[in-house]
């Protein structure tokens, strides 16, 4: 049942993916001077497909650029298991300050902000 799940979300994040990278371009004239950041927090059981999927299709050459240059995060690979409440999934204090550390590193990897 889970490559089920795998395989259905795989499908989801791809046609998701597409779908963001279409509203990006269409705000193109608003979004070109800004930097965007792009993360997903959805549980400790997440996947990176919506991320790895993004990653890769925003590379491609036909992009234009401040797509291509789009900061795209992968916070699974750092969070861990005990980041999160045991009830309901959401982040807890020491999972905020793990992505609260990314973004700010992120931030000043990409020289959005000086420290």
């Amino acid at each position: 049942m889970r490559s089920a799940n795998n395989a259905q979300e795989n499908k989801t994040a791809l046609d998701e993916v597409d779908l963001f990278l279409h509203v990006l371009k269409q705000n193109e004239k608003i979004l070109s001077s800004a930097p965007i950041i792009v993360l997903d927090l959805g549980g400790k059981n997440r996947t990176n497909y919506f991320i790895d999927s993004l990653k890769q299709k925003s590379a491609d050459a036909d992009n234009p650029r401040f797509i291509r240059e789009l900061a795209v995060l992968k916070v699974m690979d750092y969070l861990k298991a005990e980041d999160f409440y045991v009830l309901d999934d959401h982040l807890n204090d020491h999972g905020h300050i793990v992505v609260a550390d990314l973004l700010y590193k992120t931030l000043k990897d990409k020289r959005i902000i000086r420290s």
